[in-house]
């Protein structure tokens, strides 16, 4: 019978062996599972902090559309204020505080070295460095945990296209009232169109009858139904001056900007805002939507700076006090009599009757119409192909 010998612990070897061998693996899984942890932390934070960055250019552009710097200090201020709003859609439990640096900074500055600020933008001359060009550099900077992202991109800003006849100084759909003593004419050409506009022409536009014949200053040609006209030319329509999708256009940009009301005493009490009410008020873009009407008095607007204000709801517009509009007047009511002495420096628009038994003057003012091409911001847009990714601060 074969002997066996004394193996005693053996098994106890090779069990530390594999107990081992499983120590090692377990303490380099903790290792590997801690780095990907902690990478895939770091790739969160990146894609994060770029994600507040990107967000940060969309509110930017926004903020600029409503305020575009048209001077030195007159556009938007990314204040500490602002960075409290913009932080509260990004809290800081889901997108950690920076450990160095802010959660966000805006910049913006202009493309140009140099500008012309009294050169009016025109596409016939892209050449003119001194030409104001709207266009603005805008730089976003966010942190999130140890990560930062920098988005420089050029934005641009579109006008709203303000498309109206230039040289009609009234478009009346009904009758066009005037006293027919002394206190005539009452329309008069304070800036002609220049010739290659419908060749300088003053035009007023009338859809019934006009109660006195010297209503409007000598030179001024006259449309309306029975006029004595050879050529028998046709009035236009006030839909065809002031046509319905810039009713709809101009009333949807209103609400945008706060410029939308439906009541007169809101609009009255409306505060400054330099781009879109320099003299708060009815100043600037106004829509008043309220079939009560509304009765204008005081000054607003300039010549460089002309206004468009809209009364729809059907109501009744009239002057209520002394004073001076600059830019256009639509209403989809009736305009009577004015209450005081008034003038307006640009167009009027009346889907009705135009009662001028009073004290009020019609200037029309080539100028001030002129001067609402590109009056307003439709909306400001990314420039294609500036948009890069740099290095962040």
């Amino acid at each position: 019978m074969r002997r066996v010998g004394n193996e005693r612990g053996a098994g106890l070897i090779v069990l530390m062996g594999v107990i081992a061998a499983l120590a090692v693996m377990a303490t380099s899984l903790v290792a590997l599972t801690s780095n990907v942890q902690q990478n895939t932390y770091t790739d969160r934070m990146r894609a994060k902090a770029f994600n507040v960055t990107e967000a940060a250019v969309d509110t930017s552009m926004y903020e600029l559309n409503a305020k575009w710097p048209v001077t030195s200090g007159t556009g938007p201020a990314f204040d500490a204020a602002w960075k409290t709003a913009f932080r509260s859609a990004f809290g800081p439990t889901e997108f950690p505080n920076p450990t160095v640096g802010q959660f966000v900074t805006v910049a913006y500055y202009d493309n140009q070295a140099t500008v012309d600020p009294n050169i009016k933008y025109d596409k016939g001359q892209p050449d003119n460095p001194n030409l104001p060009d709207n266009r603005m550099w805008l730089v976003t900077q966010s942190g999130v945990g140890p990560k930062a992202a920098r988005i420089s991109v050029l934005v641009e800003r579109q006008p709203f296209n303000v498309n109206m006849p230039r040289g009609v100084a009234l478009c009346a759909g009904g009758n066009l009232y005037s006293n027919g003593g002394g206190n005539n004419p009452k329309i008069y050409v304070e800036v002609a169109p220049p010739l290659n506009v419908g060749n300088g022409v003053t035009s007023i536009h009338v859809g019934g009858v006009i109660e006195s014949s010297t209503v409007a200053q000598s030179g001024i040609v006259r449309y309306a139904p029975g006029e004595a006209d050879p050529l028998k030319r046709i009035p236009k329509r006030p839909d065809e001056v002031f046509p319905p999708a810039l009713v709809e256009g101009l009333t949807s940009l209103a609400q945008q900007h706060g410029r939308y009301f439906t009541s007169a005493a809101a609009a009255d009490a409306s505060p400054v805002n330099t781009t879109w009410a320099p003299q708060g008020g009815i100043s600037g873009l106004c829509v008043i939507n309220d079939p009560g009407g509304y009765s204008i008095r005081g000054d607003y607007n300039t010549e460089a700076q002309p206004g468009i204000f809209l009364l729809l709801g059907g109501g009744t517009f009239d002057y209520g006090g002394g004073g001076d509009y600059y830019g256009v007047i639509y209403t989809d009511g009736t305009i009577e009599k004015g209450h005081g002495k008034y003038g307006v420096h640009g167009m009027i628009v009346v889907n009705n009757d135009q009662d001028m038994r009073g004290t009020t003057d019609l200037f029309y003012n080539d100028n001030a119409i002129a001067n609402l091409m590109g009056r307003f911001a439709l909306v400001v847009k990314q420039v294609p192909g500036t948009w890069r990714e740099i290095k962040p601060q």
